[in-house]
């Protein structure tokens, strides 16, 4: 898709969110100076996408709730980030390891937020920066509790980065139900040689997985400690996941109950 075309599909979005209303091809077109074919076509694209929907009583063309749940979710990953900073820093003053926070995006964790450890030597993490899901802790931490769809999808091209990344989907899976099971995941150098990782998943207020918190550092300070820092992780996520609106009963819930199908 080109960027004028991009820049018609947003102008038709917010058209049709400015107006409150339902729209024909023919309104659009007068109102937008474009030819009713482009119309039509930005409109076929934007229904095929989840944007809009044609009514079959009219057919006239609306906004469908994709604007609404975009808009939604970029207000809540910065109000997650919000609540998240001090958890970020209980994390580095019980553990003295950098903190980071994370989300889970097209197979990939997504780093937005983090706080760096007391250590001379430690993890280094650009906020911003993507690493595949099934090799970092944050990401395992979330791809465990993924509908089996997504599992699926996140998982069609294991790439062998270290030589302990995990590239047995069979491997992967049981390695997913175990962290589903105990509440934390482990990295252990798959992303990067030598560098470890733990973490766990933080559930918001609708009681899904949200985002994820852990740490990682270099393989002899985490080697001999992965429990009592899984478990230390684990108890963080859950304060704030509670502070996040989630329910306390459902910090033990299953991946079954939390989604996945």
């Amino acid at each position: 898709m080109t960027s004028k075309t991009v820049e018609k599909s947003l102008s038709v979005l917010e058209f049709l969110a400015r107006s409150g209303e339902a729209c024909g091809v023919s309104d659009l077109s007068r109102e937008l100076k474009m030819p009713k074919s482009n119309v039509f076509r930005l409109l076929d694209t934007l229904v095929s996408c989840g944007y809009l929907r044609r009514r079959p009583d009219t057919g006239r063309y609306e906004l469908t709730f994709r604007l609404w749940e975009l808009g939604n979710l970029a207000f809540s990953q910065k109000s997650l980030v919000e609540v998240a900073g001090p958890f970020l820093g209980r994390i580095v003053d019980e553990i003295g390891e950098s903190a980071h926070l994370a989300v889970f995006d097209d197979g990939d964790s997504v780093f937005i937020d983090k706080r760096d450890g007391k250590q001379p030597i430690r993890g280094f993490t650009e906020i911003g920066s993507r690493a595949p899901a099934y090799c970092c802790a944050t990401g395992k931490a979330a791809l465990a509790f993924q509908p089996d769809a997504e599992i699926a999808r996140s998982t069609k091209q294991l790439k062998k980065f270290t030589k302990t990344t995990v590239i047995s989907v069979a491997a992967l899976r049981r390695e997913l139900e175990e962290i589903a099971s105990r509440g934390y995941a482990v990295n252990r150098g798959e992303w990067y040689e030598d560098v470890w990782g733990v973490a766990s998943p933080v559930l918001s207020g609708d009681d899904t997985v949200c985002a994820t918190i852990g740490i990682w550092a270099p393989k002899h300070r985490i080697e001999g400690r992965v429990t009592a820092m899984g478990e230390a992780v684990r108890a963080v996520a859950a304060d704030l996941s509670i502070a996040l609106g989630c329910t306390p009963g459902s910090l033990r819930a299953s991946s079954k109950q939390r989604g996945r199908k």
